[in-house]
């Protein structure tokens, strides 16, 4: 089964993955499997992130960037 992301959360990440996946020297798979794992809300389809509050995707996208940035120094 493919895992379907949301683009729109995507679109708000591109560069932070592409830099978490330089500085790490680790594979945009499993960075995106990690980011899946530990942040489910990228499964969300675009109307369920519609229907949040903009603090709350504010706080997600947040959350998502403080892995990133974890996983470029790890």
């Amino acid at each position: 089964m493919e895992t379907v992301l949301n683009k729109k959360i995507m679109l708000l990440l591109i560069d932070e993955i592409s830099q978490s996946a330089s500085h790490s020297r680790t594979s945009l798979q499993k960075i995106i499997n990690t980011l899946v794992n530990s942040h489910p809300e990228l499964l969300f389809s675009i109307e369920e992130w519609d229907q949040l509050a903009q603090e709350t995707k504010d706080n997600i996208i947040s959350r998502i960037k403080r892995t990133l940035v974890a996983l470029s120094v790890a």
